[in-house]
C-alpha cells in the first residue's frame, strides 16, 4: 500500500521545519467570547509564524503539540482548537495533516480521574515497590476494565487526537508514531509521542506521574532518527531518571511543556526543547508566552553524516505586543549538530524504486494503514457522527467487535480498515459526498 506523505517526502528534503506549540489551553469559558483575553494574542502568534516561515522559505512538515491542548478536557475546547489549528496551518502554507500531538494534565477530564475506582487505581501504581512498578502498569492497561478506566478520562482528547492518528489507547497504542518523513539522503525521521498523563488528576504533583513500560521500548534504529514528545518534564515523574536516561540514549530531539518555561537545552547526544505556555495563566510570575519553531537535516561531513538541529525560540514582548527571538550565546540561533552513525541506503537491485519505497511504508509500524491518506482522514474524522456511520456502513466497514468501543476507537478501525482494504478512493468519495472536504498541500 503506497504512503501518501511518505510519497510526498520520500526523495529527502535540504532540512525539514517543524513548529512546536504547548500548553494552550483553550479555556470554554472564554475562546469564542467578547472578553477572550488571549485573541489578539493567537493573532500574533498566526501573524509571526506565518511571515517567519515567509522568510525561511519553508512550510511546516509537522505542527507538534506537546500536551494541554485544552484547560479541562472539554469537546468545546477541541472544537475551538481545531478550528484554531487550522488557521495557523493555513497560514504558515499547510493544513491540519500536519498536525501531531501528545496530552498533558489539562487534556484530563478530572471529575472523570477524580472517581473512586480511577483513584484507587491510582494510588495502587503510586504506592507499588519500584521492583514490581513496571509488572504492575503491564497488567493494569492490559486488563479491559482497569485499563478503560485508566483512559476513559481522555476520551475527548482522544476524540479530537484520533483525526491526526495520533489518539492513544490501553494496551497496545499507549505510545504512538508518525513514520512519513525522510531526510535527503534517504534515512527516516520518526516522531514519537508518550502520554505522562495517564495516572493525573487533582491529585498531581512533582514524583506522582508516571510513564508505562512501553514508553521505554522506543527504538533505535539504523537509518532512523526520533523526535520523542512527551508533556511532563522528568521530575514530575516516579520513573522520571529512567526515563531521561532512555530518552538520551534514543531521541536526538525531546519536545515537552508543562511548566510554562522557553528553554533549550543542549546535551552532548541530544536537545531538549521546553515550550513556553502558547497561554499561560496571566497571574504567573515572570508570564511570558511562546512557541518554538526548528530545523532538522543530515549532511555528510568529511565523510560522516551529522544532524543539524537550528532551534529559533520566540516570546512575546508586552511591551510591543509582538513576538521577538530569545537569543542563545550565539545569536538569535541555538545551533547543535550531532555525530550520526555510518548508514548506507539498502540495495535496491532488481526492484523498483516506488515498490521499496512502498515497502517500506509497509513495514514501518504496525499502524502504517492509518497514515496513508492523512487529508482523508482528517476530513471523515470532521463529518458528524451521523455521516460516518452511515458512510462505514454502507461501506461495509463495521465489525461486530467495534460495538463496543469509545467513538474515537470505533470510527478508527473504520478508516484504517478501509486503507487495508484498498477501499480509499470509494471512501474520499462517500466524505465529498456527505458534504465533506478533502484538503491538499
Amino acid at each position: 500500500m503506497h504512503n501518501v506523505l511518505n510519497a510526498k517526502y520520500s526523495d529527502g528534503a535540504a532540512s525539514m521545519l517543524f513548529l512546536h506549540l504547548s500548553d494552550i489551553h483553550f479555556r470554554a469559558s472564554e475562546v469564542a467570547t467578547a472578553q477572550d483575553p488571549n485573541r489578539n494574542l493567537r493573532n500574533e502568534i498566526v501573524r509571526d509564524a506565518k511571515k517567519f516561515c515567509e522568510d525561511l522559505g519553508k512550510t511546516p512538515v509537522g505542527i507538534l503539540i506537546s500536551g494541554d491542548i485544552a484547560f479541562a478536557g472539554q469537546r468545546s475546547e477541541y472544537e475551538f482548537a481545531k478550528a484554531w489549528l487550522k488557521v495557523l496551518a493555513e497560514a504558515c502554507g499547510t493544513n491540519l495533516s500536519s498536525v501531531f500531538v501528545c496530552p498533558g494534565n489539562h487534556d484530563v477530564d478530572r471529575k472523570l480521574a477524580g472517581r473512586y475506582m480511577n483513584q484507587a487505581l491510582h494510588q495502587q501504581i503510586k504506592n507499588a515497590d519500584p521492583m514490581v512498578l513496571h509488572q504492575l502498569m503491564e497488567g493494569l492497561l492490559r486488563d479491559d476494565q482497569t485499563g478503560r478506566i485508566l483512559y476513559e478520562p481522555l476520551d475527548e482528547y482522544n476524540s479530537f487526537a484520533g483525526q491526526f492518528f495520533c489518539d492513544m489507547n490501553a494496551p497496545d497504542r499507549t505510545v504512538v508514531s508518525r513514520n512519513d518523513l525522510r531526510f535527503s539522503d534517504g534515512s527516516q525521521l520518526k516522531i514519537w509521542a508518550v502520554n505522562t498523563a495517564w495516572v493525573s488528576s487533582e491529585a498531581d504533583d512533582e514524583n506522582q506521574l508516571f510513564i508505562d513500560t512501553a514508553a521505554l521500548q522506543i527504538p533505535r534504529e539504523a537509518g532512523v532518527e526520533n523526535i520523542v514528545m512527551f508533556h511532563h518534564a522528568n521530575r514530575w515523574l516516579r520513573n522520571g531518571q529512567t526515563w531521561d536516561d532512555h530518552l538520551r540514549a534514543v531521541a536526538r530531539i525531546q519536545l515537552c511543556g508543562h511548566e510554562h518555561l522557553a528553554r533549550v537545552e543542549e546535551f552532548k547526544s541530544c536537545v531538549r526543547l521546553r515550550a513556553g505556555a502558547l497561554h499561560p495563566e496571566r497571574t504567573e510570575p515572570n508570564w511570558q508566552p511562546g512557541y518554538n519553531l526548528f530545523e532538522v537535516d543530515v549532511e555528510e561531513i568529511d565523510g560522516r553524516r551529522v544532524m543539524n538541529v537550528d532551534v529559533h525560540v520566540r516570546v512575546w514582548s508586552p511591551a510591543t505586543e509582538t513576538f521577538q527571538a530569545q537569543a542563545s550565546s550565539d545569536g538569535n540561533v541555538w545551533k547543535n549538530s550531532f555525530g550520526l552513525e555510518a548508514w548506507t541506503p539498502p540495495v535496491t537491485a532488481g526492484r523498483s524504486e516506488e515498490t521499496v519505497e512502498d515497502e517500506s511504508a509497509e513495514n514501518v509500524d504496525q499502524d502504517a494503514a492509518t497514515m496513508n491518506g492523512r487529508e482523508i482522514g482528517i476530513a471523515f474524522f470532521s463529518l458528524p457522527y451521523s455521516r460516518k456511520l452511515e458512510i462505514a456502513a454502507r461501506l461495509n466497514l463495521m465489525d461486530e467487535s467495534d460495538i463496543n468501543q469509545p467513538d474515537y476507537e470505533r470510527f478508527r478501525r473504520v478508516f484504517k480498515r478501509a486503507a487495508e482494504r484498498n477501499q480509499m478512493p470509494d471512501l474520499e468519495a462517500a466524505i465529498v459526498l456527505a458534504g465533506g472536504a478533502v484538503a491538499r498541500n
